[in-house]
C-alpha cells in the first residue's frame, strides 16, 4: 500500500497532467484563424504610377486624378491577413466601377465583403461670365470661354447651347488651355436665346449668362410716297420683321407722333393711324421691337403724307 501511494499514484498524476497538456496544445494548434482584414489595395494610374486605396471600414476608396482618363478595368494588387484568401484574387482584372466587390475569407470560413468606391479629385469647374447678362453670338463664329479646372481634352469636356425648347446643340471645342477654352458655334443656328452647358468629367455647370442670336437685322421694303388718312389701317412689307412694339413717324429728323400697332408677322407689319394724328408730311417711319432682352428700332426714311 505504501509503495502504491509512494510511487504509483505520483506517476499516474504526472501522466495525466502530461496528457492534458498535450491535448490542450493539440487543440490550440488546430484552431483556425477568424481574420478577414483587407490590408492593402494598389492599382496603377493612367501614367503607370502606383495608386493606393484608402480602406475605410468595408469601403475601398480610390482617389483618381481628375486630369486622367479612367480605364474600363483595373488589375489591383491586394494583401490580406494571414491564412485568409480574397476573391477576385490579387492580379486579376476587374471592372473599374463603383460597387465592384471583393470577398475576403478567413481560415475558419468567416467572410467580409469590401466594395470599390471611386472619388474624382476634379474640383468644380469655375466659369467666368458676367452674371445676369447676355452675349451676342452668331453661326459658325469662334468664341472663347474663361474657365478653370476643365479636363484638358474634348472627349471629357463638352460645351453645348440649350435652346428655350430644351434642345441641346453641341459647340465644337478647338482647344483647351489652363484658363481658357476656345470653341466654334454651329454653322447653322436658329435665332433665339440659349443657355450654356459646360460638362467636364463628373461635373456639369450651367452659367446664368445667356447667349443671344438675333439673326440678320429686320428691314422694311421700299414703300414709295405713302399717303394715309386718319383712322386708316395700312400694311407695310419687309424681311425678318420681329414682334413690333412701337411705331413712330419721323418729323424734322426726330421721332414724332405714334401709330397704333395692329400686328406683325415675319414679313409684314399692320398699323393704324390715330384719329387725332396731325396732318402733314413726315420724313419716314421707325418701328421698335423687342427680341428677348434686346430692344431696337429699324425703319425707312421716305416721305409719308397724313391727310
Amino acid at each position: 500500500m505504501n509503495i502504491f501511494r509512494k510511487y504509483i499514484l505520483p506517476c499516474a498524476a504526472v501522466l495525466f497532467l502530461t496528457a492534458a497538456f498535450l491535448l490542450q496544445a493539440c487543440t490550440k494548434e488546430t484552431a483556425k484563424l477568424p481574420y478577414t482584414q483587407l490590408e492593402s489595395f494598389t492599382i496603377a494610374d493612367a501614367a503607370g504610377k502606383p495608386l493606393s486605396a484608402a480602406i475605410t471600414g468595408q469601403d475601398i476608396v480610390i482617389y483618381w486624378p481628375y486630369e486622367q482618363t479612367m480605364p474600363a478595368t483595373i488589375t489591383p494588387q491586394l494583401t490580406v491577413t494571414d491564412k485568409a484568401t480574397v476573391a477576385p484574387a490579387s492580379g486579376v482584372a476587374v471592372p473599374f466601377v463603383a460597387g465592384t466587390s471583393f470577398t475576403v475569407t478567413a481560415e475558419n470560413g468567416t467572410t467580409t465583403q469590401y466594395h470599390l468606391k471611386i472619388v474624382s479629385s476634379q474640383p468644380q469647374p469655375v466659369i467666368n461670365l458676367p452674371a445676369g447678362s447676355f452675349i451676342n453670338t452668331f453661326p459658325g463664329s469662334p468664341g472663347r470661354l474663361s474657365a478653370y479646372y476643365l479636363l484638358p481634352d474634348a472627349v471629357r469636356t463638352k460645351l453645348s447651347f440649350i435652346s428655350t425648347k430644351g434642345d441641346k446643340i453641341p459647340l465644337r471645342i478647338d482647344s483647351i488651355r489652363r484658363d481658357m477654352v476656345y470653341y466654334t458655334t454651329p454653322a447653322t443656328l436658329d435665332t433665339g436665346m440659349y443657355k450654356l452647358m459646360v460638362q467636364s468629367g463628373n461635373h456639369t455647370v450651367n452659367p446664368a449668362t445667356m447667349f443671344l442670336y438675333m439673326g440678320e437685322a429686320p428691314e422694311l421694303d421700299t414703300y414709295g410716297d405713302l399717303r394715309i388718312k386718319k383712322g386708316q389701317t395700312f400694311t407695310l412689307k419687309g424681311q425678318r420683321i420681329k414682334t413690333i412694339k412701337t411705331a413712330q413717324l419721323l418729323a424734322n429728323g426726330d421721332l414724332g407722333p405714334s401709330l397704333e400697332v395692329v400686328g406683325s408677322t415675319a414679313t409684314t407689319v399692320t398699323l393704324r393711324v390715330p384719329d387725332n394724328m396731325p396732318a402733314g408730311t413726315y420724313d419716314g417711319i421707325f418701328l421698335g421691337y423687342r427680341f428677348y432682352l434686346i430692344e431696337d428700332v429699324f425703319g425707312a426714311e421716305s416721305p409719308i403724307v397724313v391727310e
